[in-house]
């Protein structure tokens, strides 16, 4: 059975959910410019998808998180860009 999950939790969205991990590679010393940062961007692009694709079978079985229907169409686009990115 699956945990119960707090109200606040829907109303979360996925904005951000890749910036993280490419951010810090500068902060870590490693040029953005490197080979080690196209690296952990690629592997940040996979965690992404991933995490959108998670998201989409979350939607799936208990619908969409609150506000999306009034913000469909920046959802959508946002993860157009990301796939022609």
């Amino acid at each position: 059975m699956a945990p119960a999950q707090s109200p606040a939790i829907r109303t979360i969205t996925s904005a951000g959910l890749a910036t993280q991990p490419r951010c810090t590679t500068n902060v870590d010393g490693i040029p953005y410019d490197s080979a080690e940062a196209d690296w952990a961007g690629a592997i940040t692009a996979v965690m992404c998808g991933q995490a959108y694709l998670t998201s989409a079978r979350i939607a799936e079985a208990v619908g969409p998180c609150a506000g999306y229907e009034a913000n469909e169409e920046s959802f959508l686009d946002v993860i157009l860009m990301h796939g022609k990115a």
